[in-house]
């Protein structure tokens, strides 16, 4: 997906059709939406964030707050693990490395 919005917008979509049980979390890279389609197979919609977080990381937010509370909410918690960068600056990183 290719924002946020548009995340939440395909999550309340979803949630109309009947589905259940999701798992709503964000990576600190991405935001993600779990859940598993009729036939039982596990679909993730997500988007990414603007900030690096080193993985694994998983936090349940809630995606039915407003965008620039969730932003605000994710950078917080993603500034308090060590690693944190933006995405741009991590890219700079992983090309520096690459070179």
């Amino acid at each position: 997906m290719r924002t946020l919005d548009d995340l939440k917008t395909m999550h309340a979509r979803v949630r109309q059709e009947g589905i259940k049980g999701f798992r709503i979390v964000t990576h600190g890279n991405a935001w993600s939406v779990y859940f598993a389609d009729p036939e039982g197979n596990r679909v993730e919609l997500f988007v990414d964030t603007p900030w690096h977080t080193p993985q694994p990381f998983a936090e349940p937010f809630d995606i039915e707050a407003p965008v620039d509370a969730i932003l605000a909410e994710t950078e917080a918690i993603c500034r308090k693990r060590p690693g944190f960068m933006s995405r741009a600056e991590w890219r700079e990183a992983q090309v520096a490395r690459m070179a």
